[in-house]
């Protein structure tokens, strides 16, 4: 039943994160961050997220780290500890809601000319066999499949969704959301041109198979 694709409306602590800013005059941020949620949040699965931005304002690199914050903060809310699976999708949005607000109040406070068709990110929260995910710009997001035969299946998860790559909304930057179901066993691999530089789709297959061989 995997991938659905529908826009919304709406506007802890760290395993992993990383801010790691390009050197020579293309200016990138990067950061990257996963979560494995307090006893009290389990209910609410894994989160995680990656934010690149090209920009030489040095502010830039504190709102990709915010974001990464923000994104732990409002998923993994005091108020949310008592979500239902069911109510799992809208929640997920309703934190969408409160990173858009704190993007507009980001910019405003702190006069960032904010370069949204360079901004390249992607919020995923994953609970069993359920996964929401929020892309903005051009990313890609894979769904990693072991096969009987030893073998990987990569599938593009924007491209089987018809996911179209427009530039965001200064005011909704997280406005898009997919969701549908994983197996187990299944990996999903977000990634951004500035990852893509490094690393091939190929190479992230190889990197997960040896990680995680088919026995």
């Amino acid at each position: 039943s995997f991938p659905t694709r529908r826009s919304s409306d709406l506007f802890p602590s760290h395993d992993s994160e990383q801010s790691i800013p390009s050197s020579g005059t293309k200016k990138t941020c990067l950061t990257v961050f996963a979560t494995r949620p307090p006893q009290q949040y389990a209910r609410l699965g894994k989160l995680c997220g990656i934010f690149e931005i090209e920009s030489n304002d040095p502010a830039v690199v504190d709102l990709c780290d915010a974001l990464a914050a923000e994104s732990q903060r409002w998923y993994y809310h005091p108020t949310a500890e008592k979500i239902s699976t069911e109510e799992l999708e809208q929640h997920f949005e309703n934190a969408l809601q409160k990173i858009n607000q704190f993007i507009v109040e980001f910019v405003e406070e702190h006069r960032v000319s904010l370069p949204i068709e360079r901004m390249h990110c992607t919020i995923i929260a994953s609970l069993q066999e359920k996964v929401f995910m929020a892309p903005v710009g051009n990313v890609t997001i894979l769904m990693l499949q072991a096969l009987a035969n030893g073998n990987l299946r990569a599938l593009n998860i924007l491209e089987l969704s018809k996911t179209p790559t427009t530039p965001p909304n200064p005011f909704k930057i997280f406005s898009q959301v997919l969701y549908g179901a994983m197996h187990p066993g299944d990996v999903i691999v977000t990634t951004t041109p500035m990852v893509l530089d490094y690393f091939s789709i190929e190479k992230i297959k190889h990197i997960f198979a040896q990680h995680h061989p088919v026995t």
